[in-house]
């Protein structure tokens, strides 16, 4: 199977290594509809407005259509570099 979302990652080879077709399916959908604008995440901010990587980041869901996986916020936050691609390996681990 063709992951073409998958594919336009950095650390596409490390995925097809380490994760079998119904993990890669379940990137693959989650990034879909990232790209598509179905979904999104909003980076928790401090008082100064400067990220607050503990605080809590926000799905949002700009499409009432989309059926929701559970892994959206870890996905979106690797894609946007506040996750490691050994994180998104672990979570599917687990």
């Amino acid at each position: 199977m063709i992951y073409r979302e998958i594919e336009h990652t950095a650390d596409k080879e490390i995925l097809y290594s380490y994760l079998v077709e119904p993990e890669l399916d379940i990137i693959e959908s989650v990034l879909r509809a990232y790209s598509e604008g179905k979904i999104d995440i909003i980076e928790p901010r401090d008082e100064n407005g400067e990220p607050d990587f503990d605080g809590i980041f926000e799905l949002v869901i700009n499409d009432e259509n989309y059926q929701g996986t559970g892994y959206e916020t870890p996905i979106l936050k690797w894609i946007n570099d506040w996750e490691t691609t050994d994180y998104i390996i672990e979570l599917f681990a687990d």
